[in-house]
């Protein structure tokens, strides 16, 4: 199928292409529709007449004419594989811009191309021009059809809402920063439990409980950071901070505040 080229406007003050017929430099715009993502055609002049020029009375032999001037110009160079011919446009991934390459139609021209019109030195520039094009193209192609990754499910925003709804006596976050979102979607991501709002309603109750944890016992409380750990929310999970009844501090509590001096 036909594809949308671009046609940029260096293309019609081209001193080399002003040395070829009008009717070459058409020709040479309608290959470009009809090769694949990679610079690639087909070489059957019949078949490239009829899909570039369906309703015009042209000999085989005119159209013919005007792919020579092409391949003399050294625009496009033919190949064959498998006894199949085909047409490598030269420089074609340098001017085009493919948003969504396609998968691969045709051969890849082989290492060595094989025409009269071209010495080693064009040769050599040909194929490291095409072969880095090719990649850069196919790397996009890959990227543009891997799966994408899940969007992130972690709703920090709405946990840090449960939060100040749930322990409004903590600190107050101002600015939502990388830190705290990497603590929060950490934690979240470490158990399948903790993969809901409810579970996180209830973690933050269940520090409420904890008077020291709340600055009710000492010049200290915790804050969103501080509960977003991973050794403190295991701590809390486990109970370390429960009151118990006691109206005066743990021995670990006394621990914790003295590791903070």
């Amino acid at each position: 199928m036909a594809r949308s080229r671009i046609v940029r406007p260096e293309f019609w003050s081209d001193e080399k292409m002003a040395t070829i017929s009008r009717d070459a430099r058409l020709t040479y715009i309608g290959m470009w529709n009809l090769s694949d993502d990679y610079g690639v055609v087909k070489g059957n002049p019949m078949w490239l007449k009829n899909n570039i020029y369906p309703y015009e009375d042209i000999s085989q032999e005119v159209f013919r004419g005007w792919l020579n001037e092409l391949m003399r110009l050294k625009r496009i160079v033919p190949f064959e594989v498998s006894c199949e011919g085909f047409y490598l446009i030269r420089n074609f991934l340098k001017h085009q811009t493919i948003n969504r390459p396609s998968q691969t139609r045709n051969p890849t021209p082989p290492d060595t191309l094989t025409t009269d019109s071209l010495n080693t030195h064009d040769i050599l520039i040909d194929e490291t021009e095409y072969k880095q094009s090719i990649n850069r193209v196919k790397t996009e192609t890959e990227t543009a059809t891997r799966p994408r990754p899940e969007k992130d499910s972690c709703p920090i925003s709405k946990i840090i809402g449960l939060y100040h709804d749930t322990l409004p006596e903590l600190a107050t976050v101002i600015k939502i920063s990388q830190e705290l979102s990497k603590k929060i979607r950490t934690r979240w991501n470490a158990d399948k439990d903790r993969q809901s709002l409810d579970w996180w309603r209830w973690y933050f109750e269940g520090v409420r409980k904890c008077g020291f944890l709340m600055g009710q016992k000492k010049d200290w409380a915790a804050t969103l950071h501080w509960l977003t750990g991973r050794e403190n929310m295991e701590k809390v999970l486990s109970g370390y901070y429960l009151d118990r009844d006691r109206p005066s501090m743990s021995r670990a509590e006394e621990d914790f505040l003295n590791e903070r001096v």
